[in-house]
């Protein structure tokens, strides 16, 4: 497929008739729309495209990881019709410069099914796992809560798990969202609460270990994953607002990933062993 065929139904998809509607809809998106409006910039024109390959990068992380002998590895999941660099400017630089600590964050296409996505992107934990002694954690904001969730319970081995320590999941949809109904593609239909996708989740969250390493993260102003969907089930996972570790109530669900109080608040969870509120 071509990069004009492929974009053109992504653009008439998303008009401007269609967006504001949605703001109609469901007026807190004016919270929203200036992080919007600024992480469209961030993250480039590979979002609309899919036009993604991380071997290189993986290969280059992994030669510097070596070198760097890294005790704690974030590999970081970007959301739905986003960019690897939506975490660059504030987040990576803090766990990286202020934690010590490695960040990897590959692109992926967030338009596909959610399990293909899981699949991708397992094979660049594995490399992470097979290449280094470091501890993992799986990061993932919104849509890559889910990809973070499907890539540790279904694409990892009973070994592989064990060197994972935290699943950090910052407003992952994992009742759905409402407002998936406004996106593109088959990830944004799995996203709707009804999907069979979530209801297939919903069925095995209470069956699932390890929900010890899982933080569930709301931020407290989200207009597009309110605090009540973004709740697990899993056995001993920790359901938080971000607000209760330092966050601003103003917090959404794009400036979050533009703050420092947020980005030190996940290094402090993935540091401090002690820090627990269960």
């Amino acid at each position: 497929m071509s990069r004009v065929s492929h974009v053109r139904p992504i653009v008439q998809h998303f008009t401007p008739r269609r967006v504001l509607g949605a703001v109609v809809q469901h007026p807190a998106y004016l919270l929203e729309l200036p992080w919007m409006m600024r992480a469209t910039v961030d993250w480039g024109v590979r979002v609309v495209t899919e036009d993604f390959e991380n071997r290189g990068e993986l290969k280059t992380f992994l030669r510097e990881s070596k070198a760097k002998t890294l005790d704690t590895i974030v590999f970081a999941i970007h959301g739905y019709f986003a960019d690897k660099g939506h975490f660059g400017p504030v987040h990576q630089r803090v766990l990286e410069e202020e934690y010590g600590m490695g960040f990897f964050a590959p692109q992926y296409g967030t338009f596909r099914d959610i399990n293909l996505n899981a699949r991708y992107l397992g094979t660049h934990v594995k490399s992470i796992i097979r290449e280094t002694d470091a501890r993992i954690v799986l990061y993932g904001h919104s849509l890559g809560a889910l990809v973070a969730l499907n890539l540790y319970y279904d694409r990892l081995t009973a070994i592989e798990k064990e060197r994972v320590s935290h699943l950090l999941l910052v407003g992952g949809p994992h009742q759905g969202t409402p407002e998936a109904r406004h996106g593109y593609g088959e990830s944004a239909k799995q996203m709707c609460p009804d999907s069979l996708y979530i209801r297939s989740w919903q069925e095995r969250y209470p069956t699932l270990p390890d929900g010890d390493k899982i933080w569930s993260l709301a931020a407290p102003a989200d207009a597009v994953v309110p605090r009540s969907y973004t709740c697990l089930s899993i056995p001993g996972a920790g359901n938080y607002s971000l607000q209760e570790f330092g966050a601003s109530r103003a917090t959404t669900h794009i400036n979050l990933l533009y703050s420092k109080r947020v980005a030190h608040a996940l290094g402090r969870l993935i540091v401090d062993e002690t820090v627990s509120l269960r």
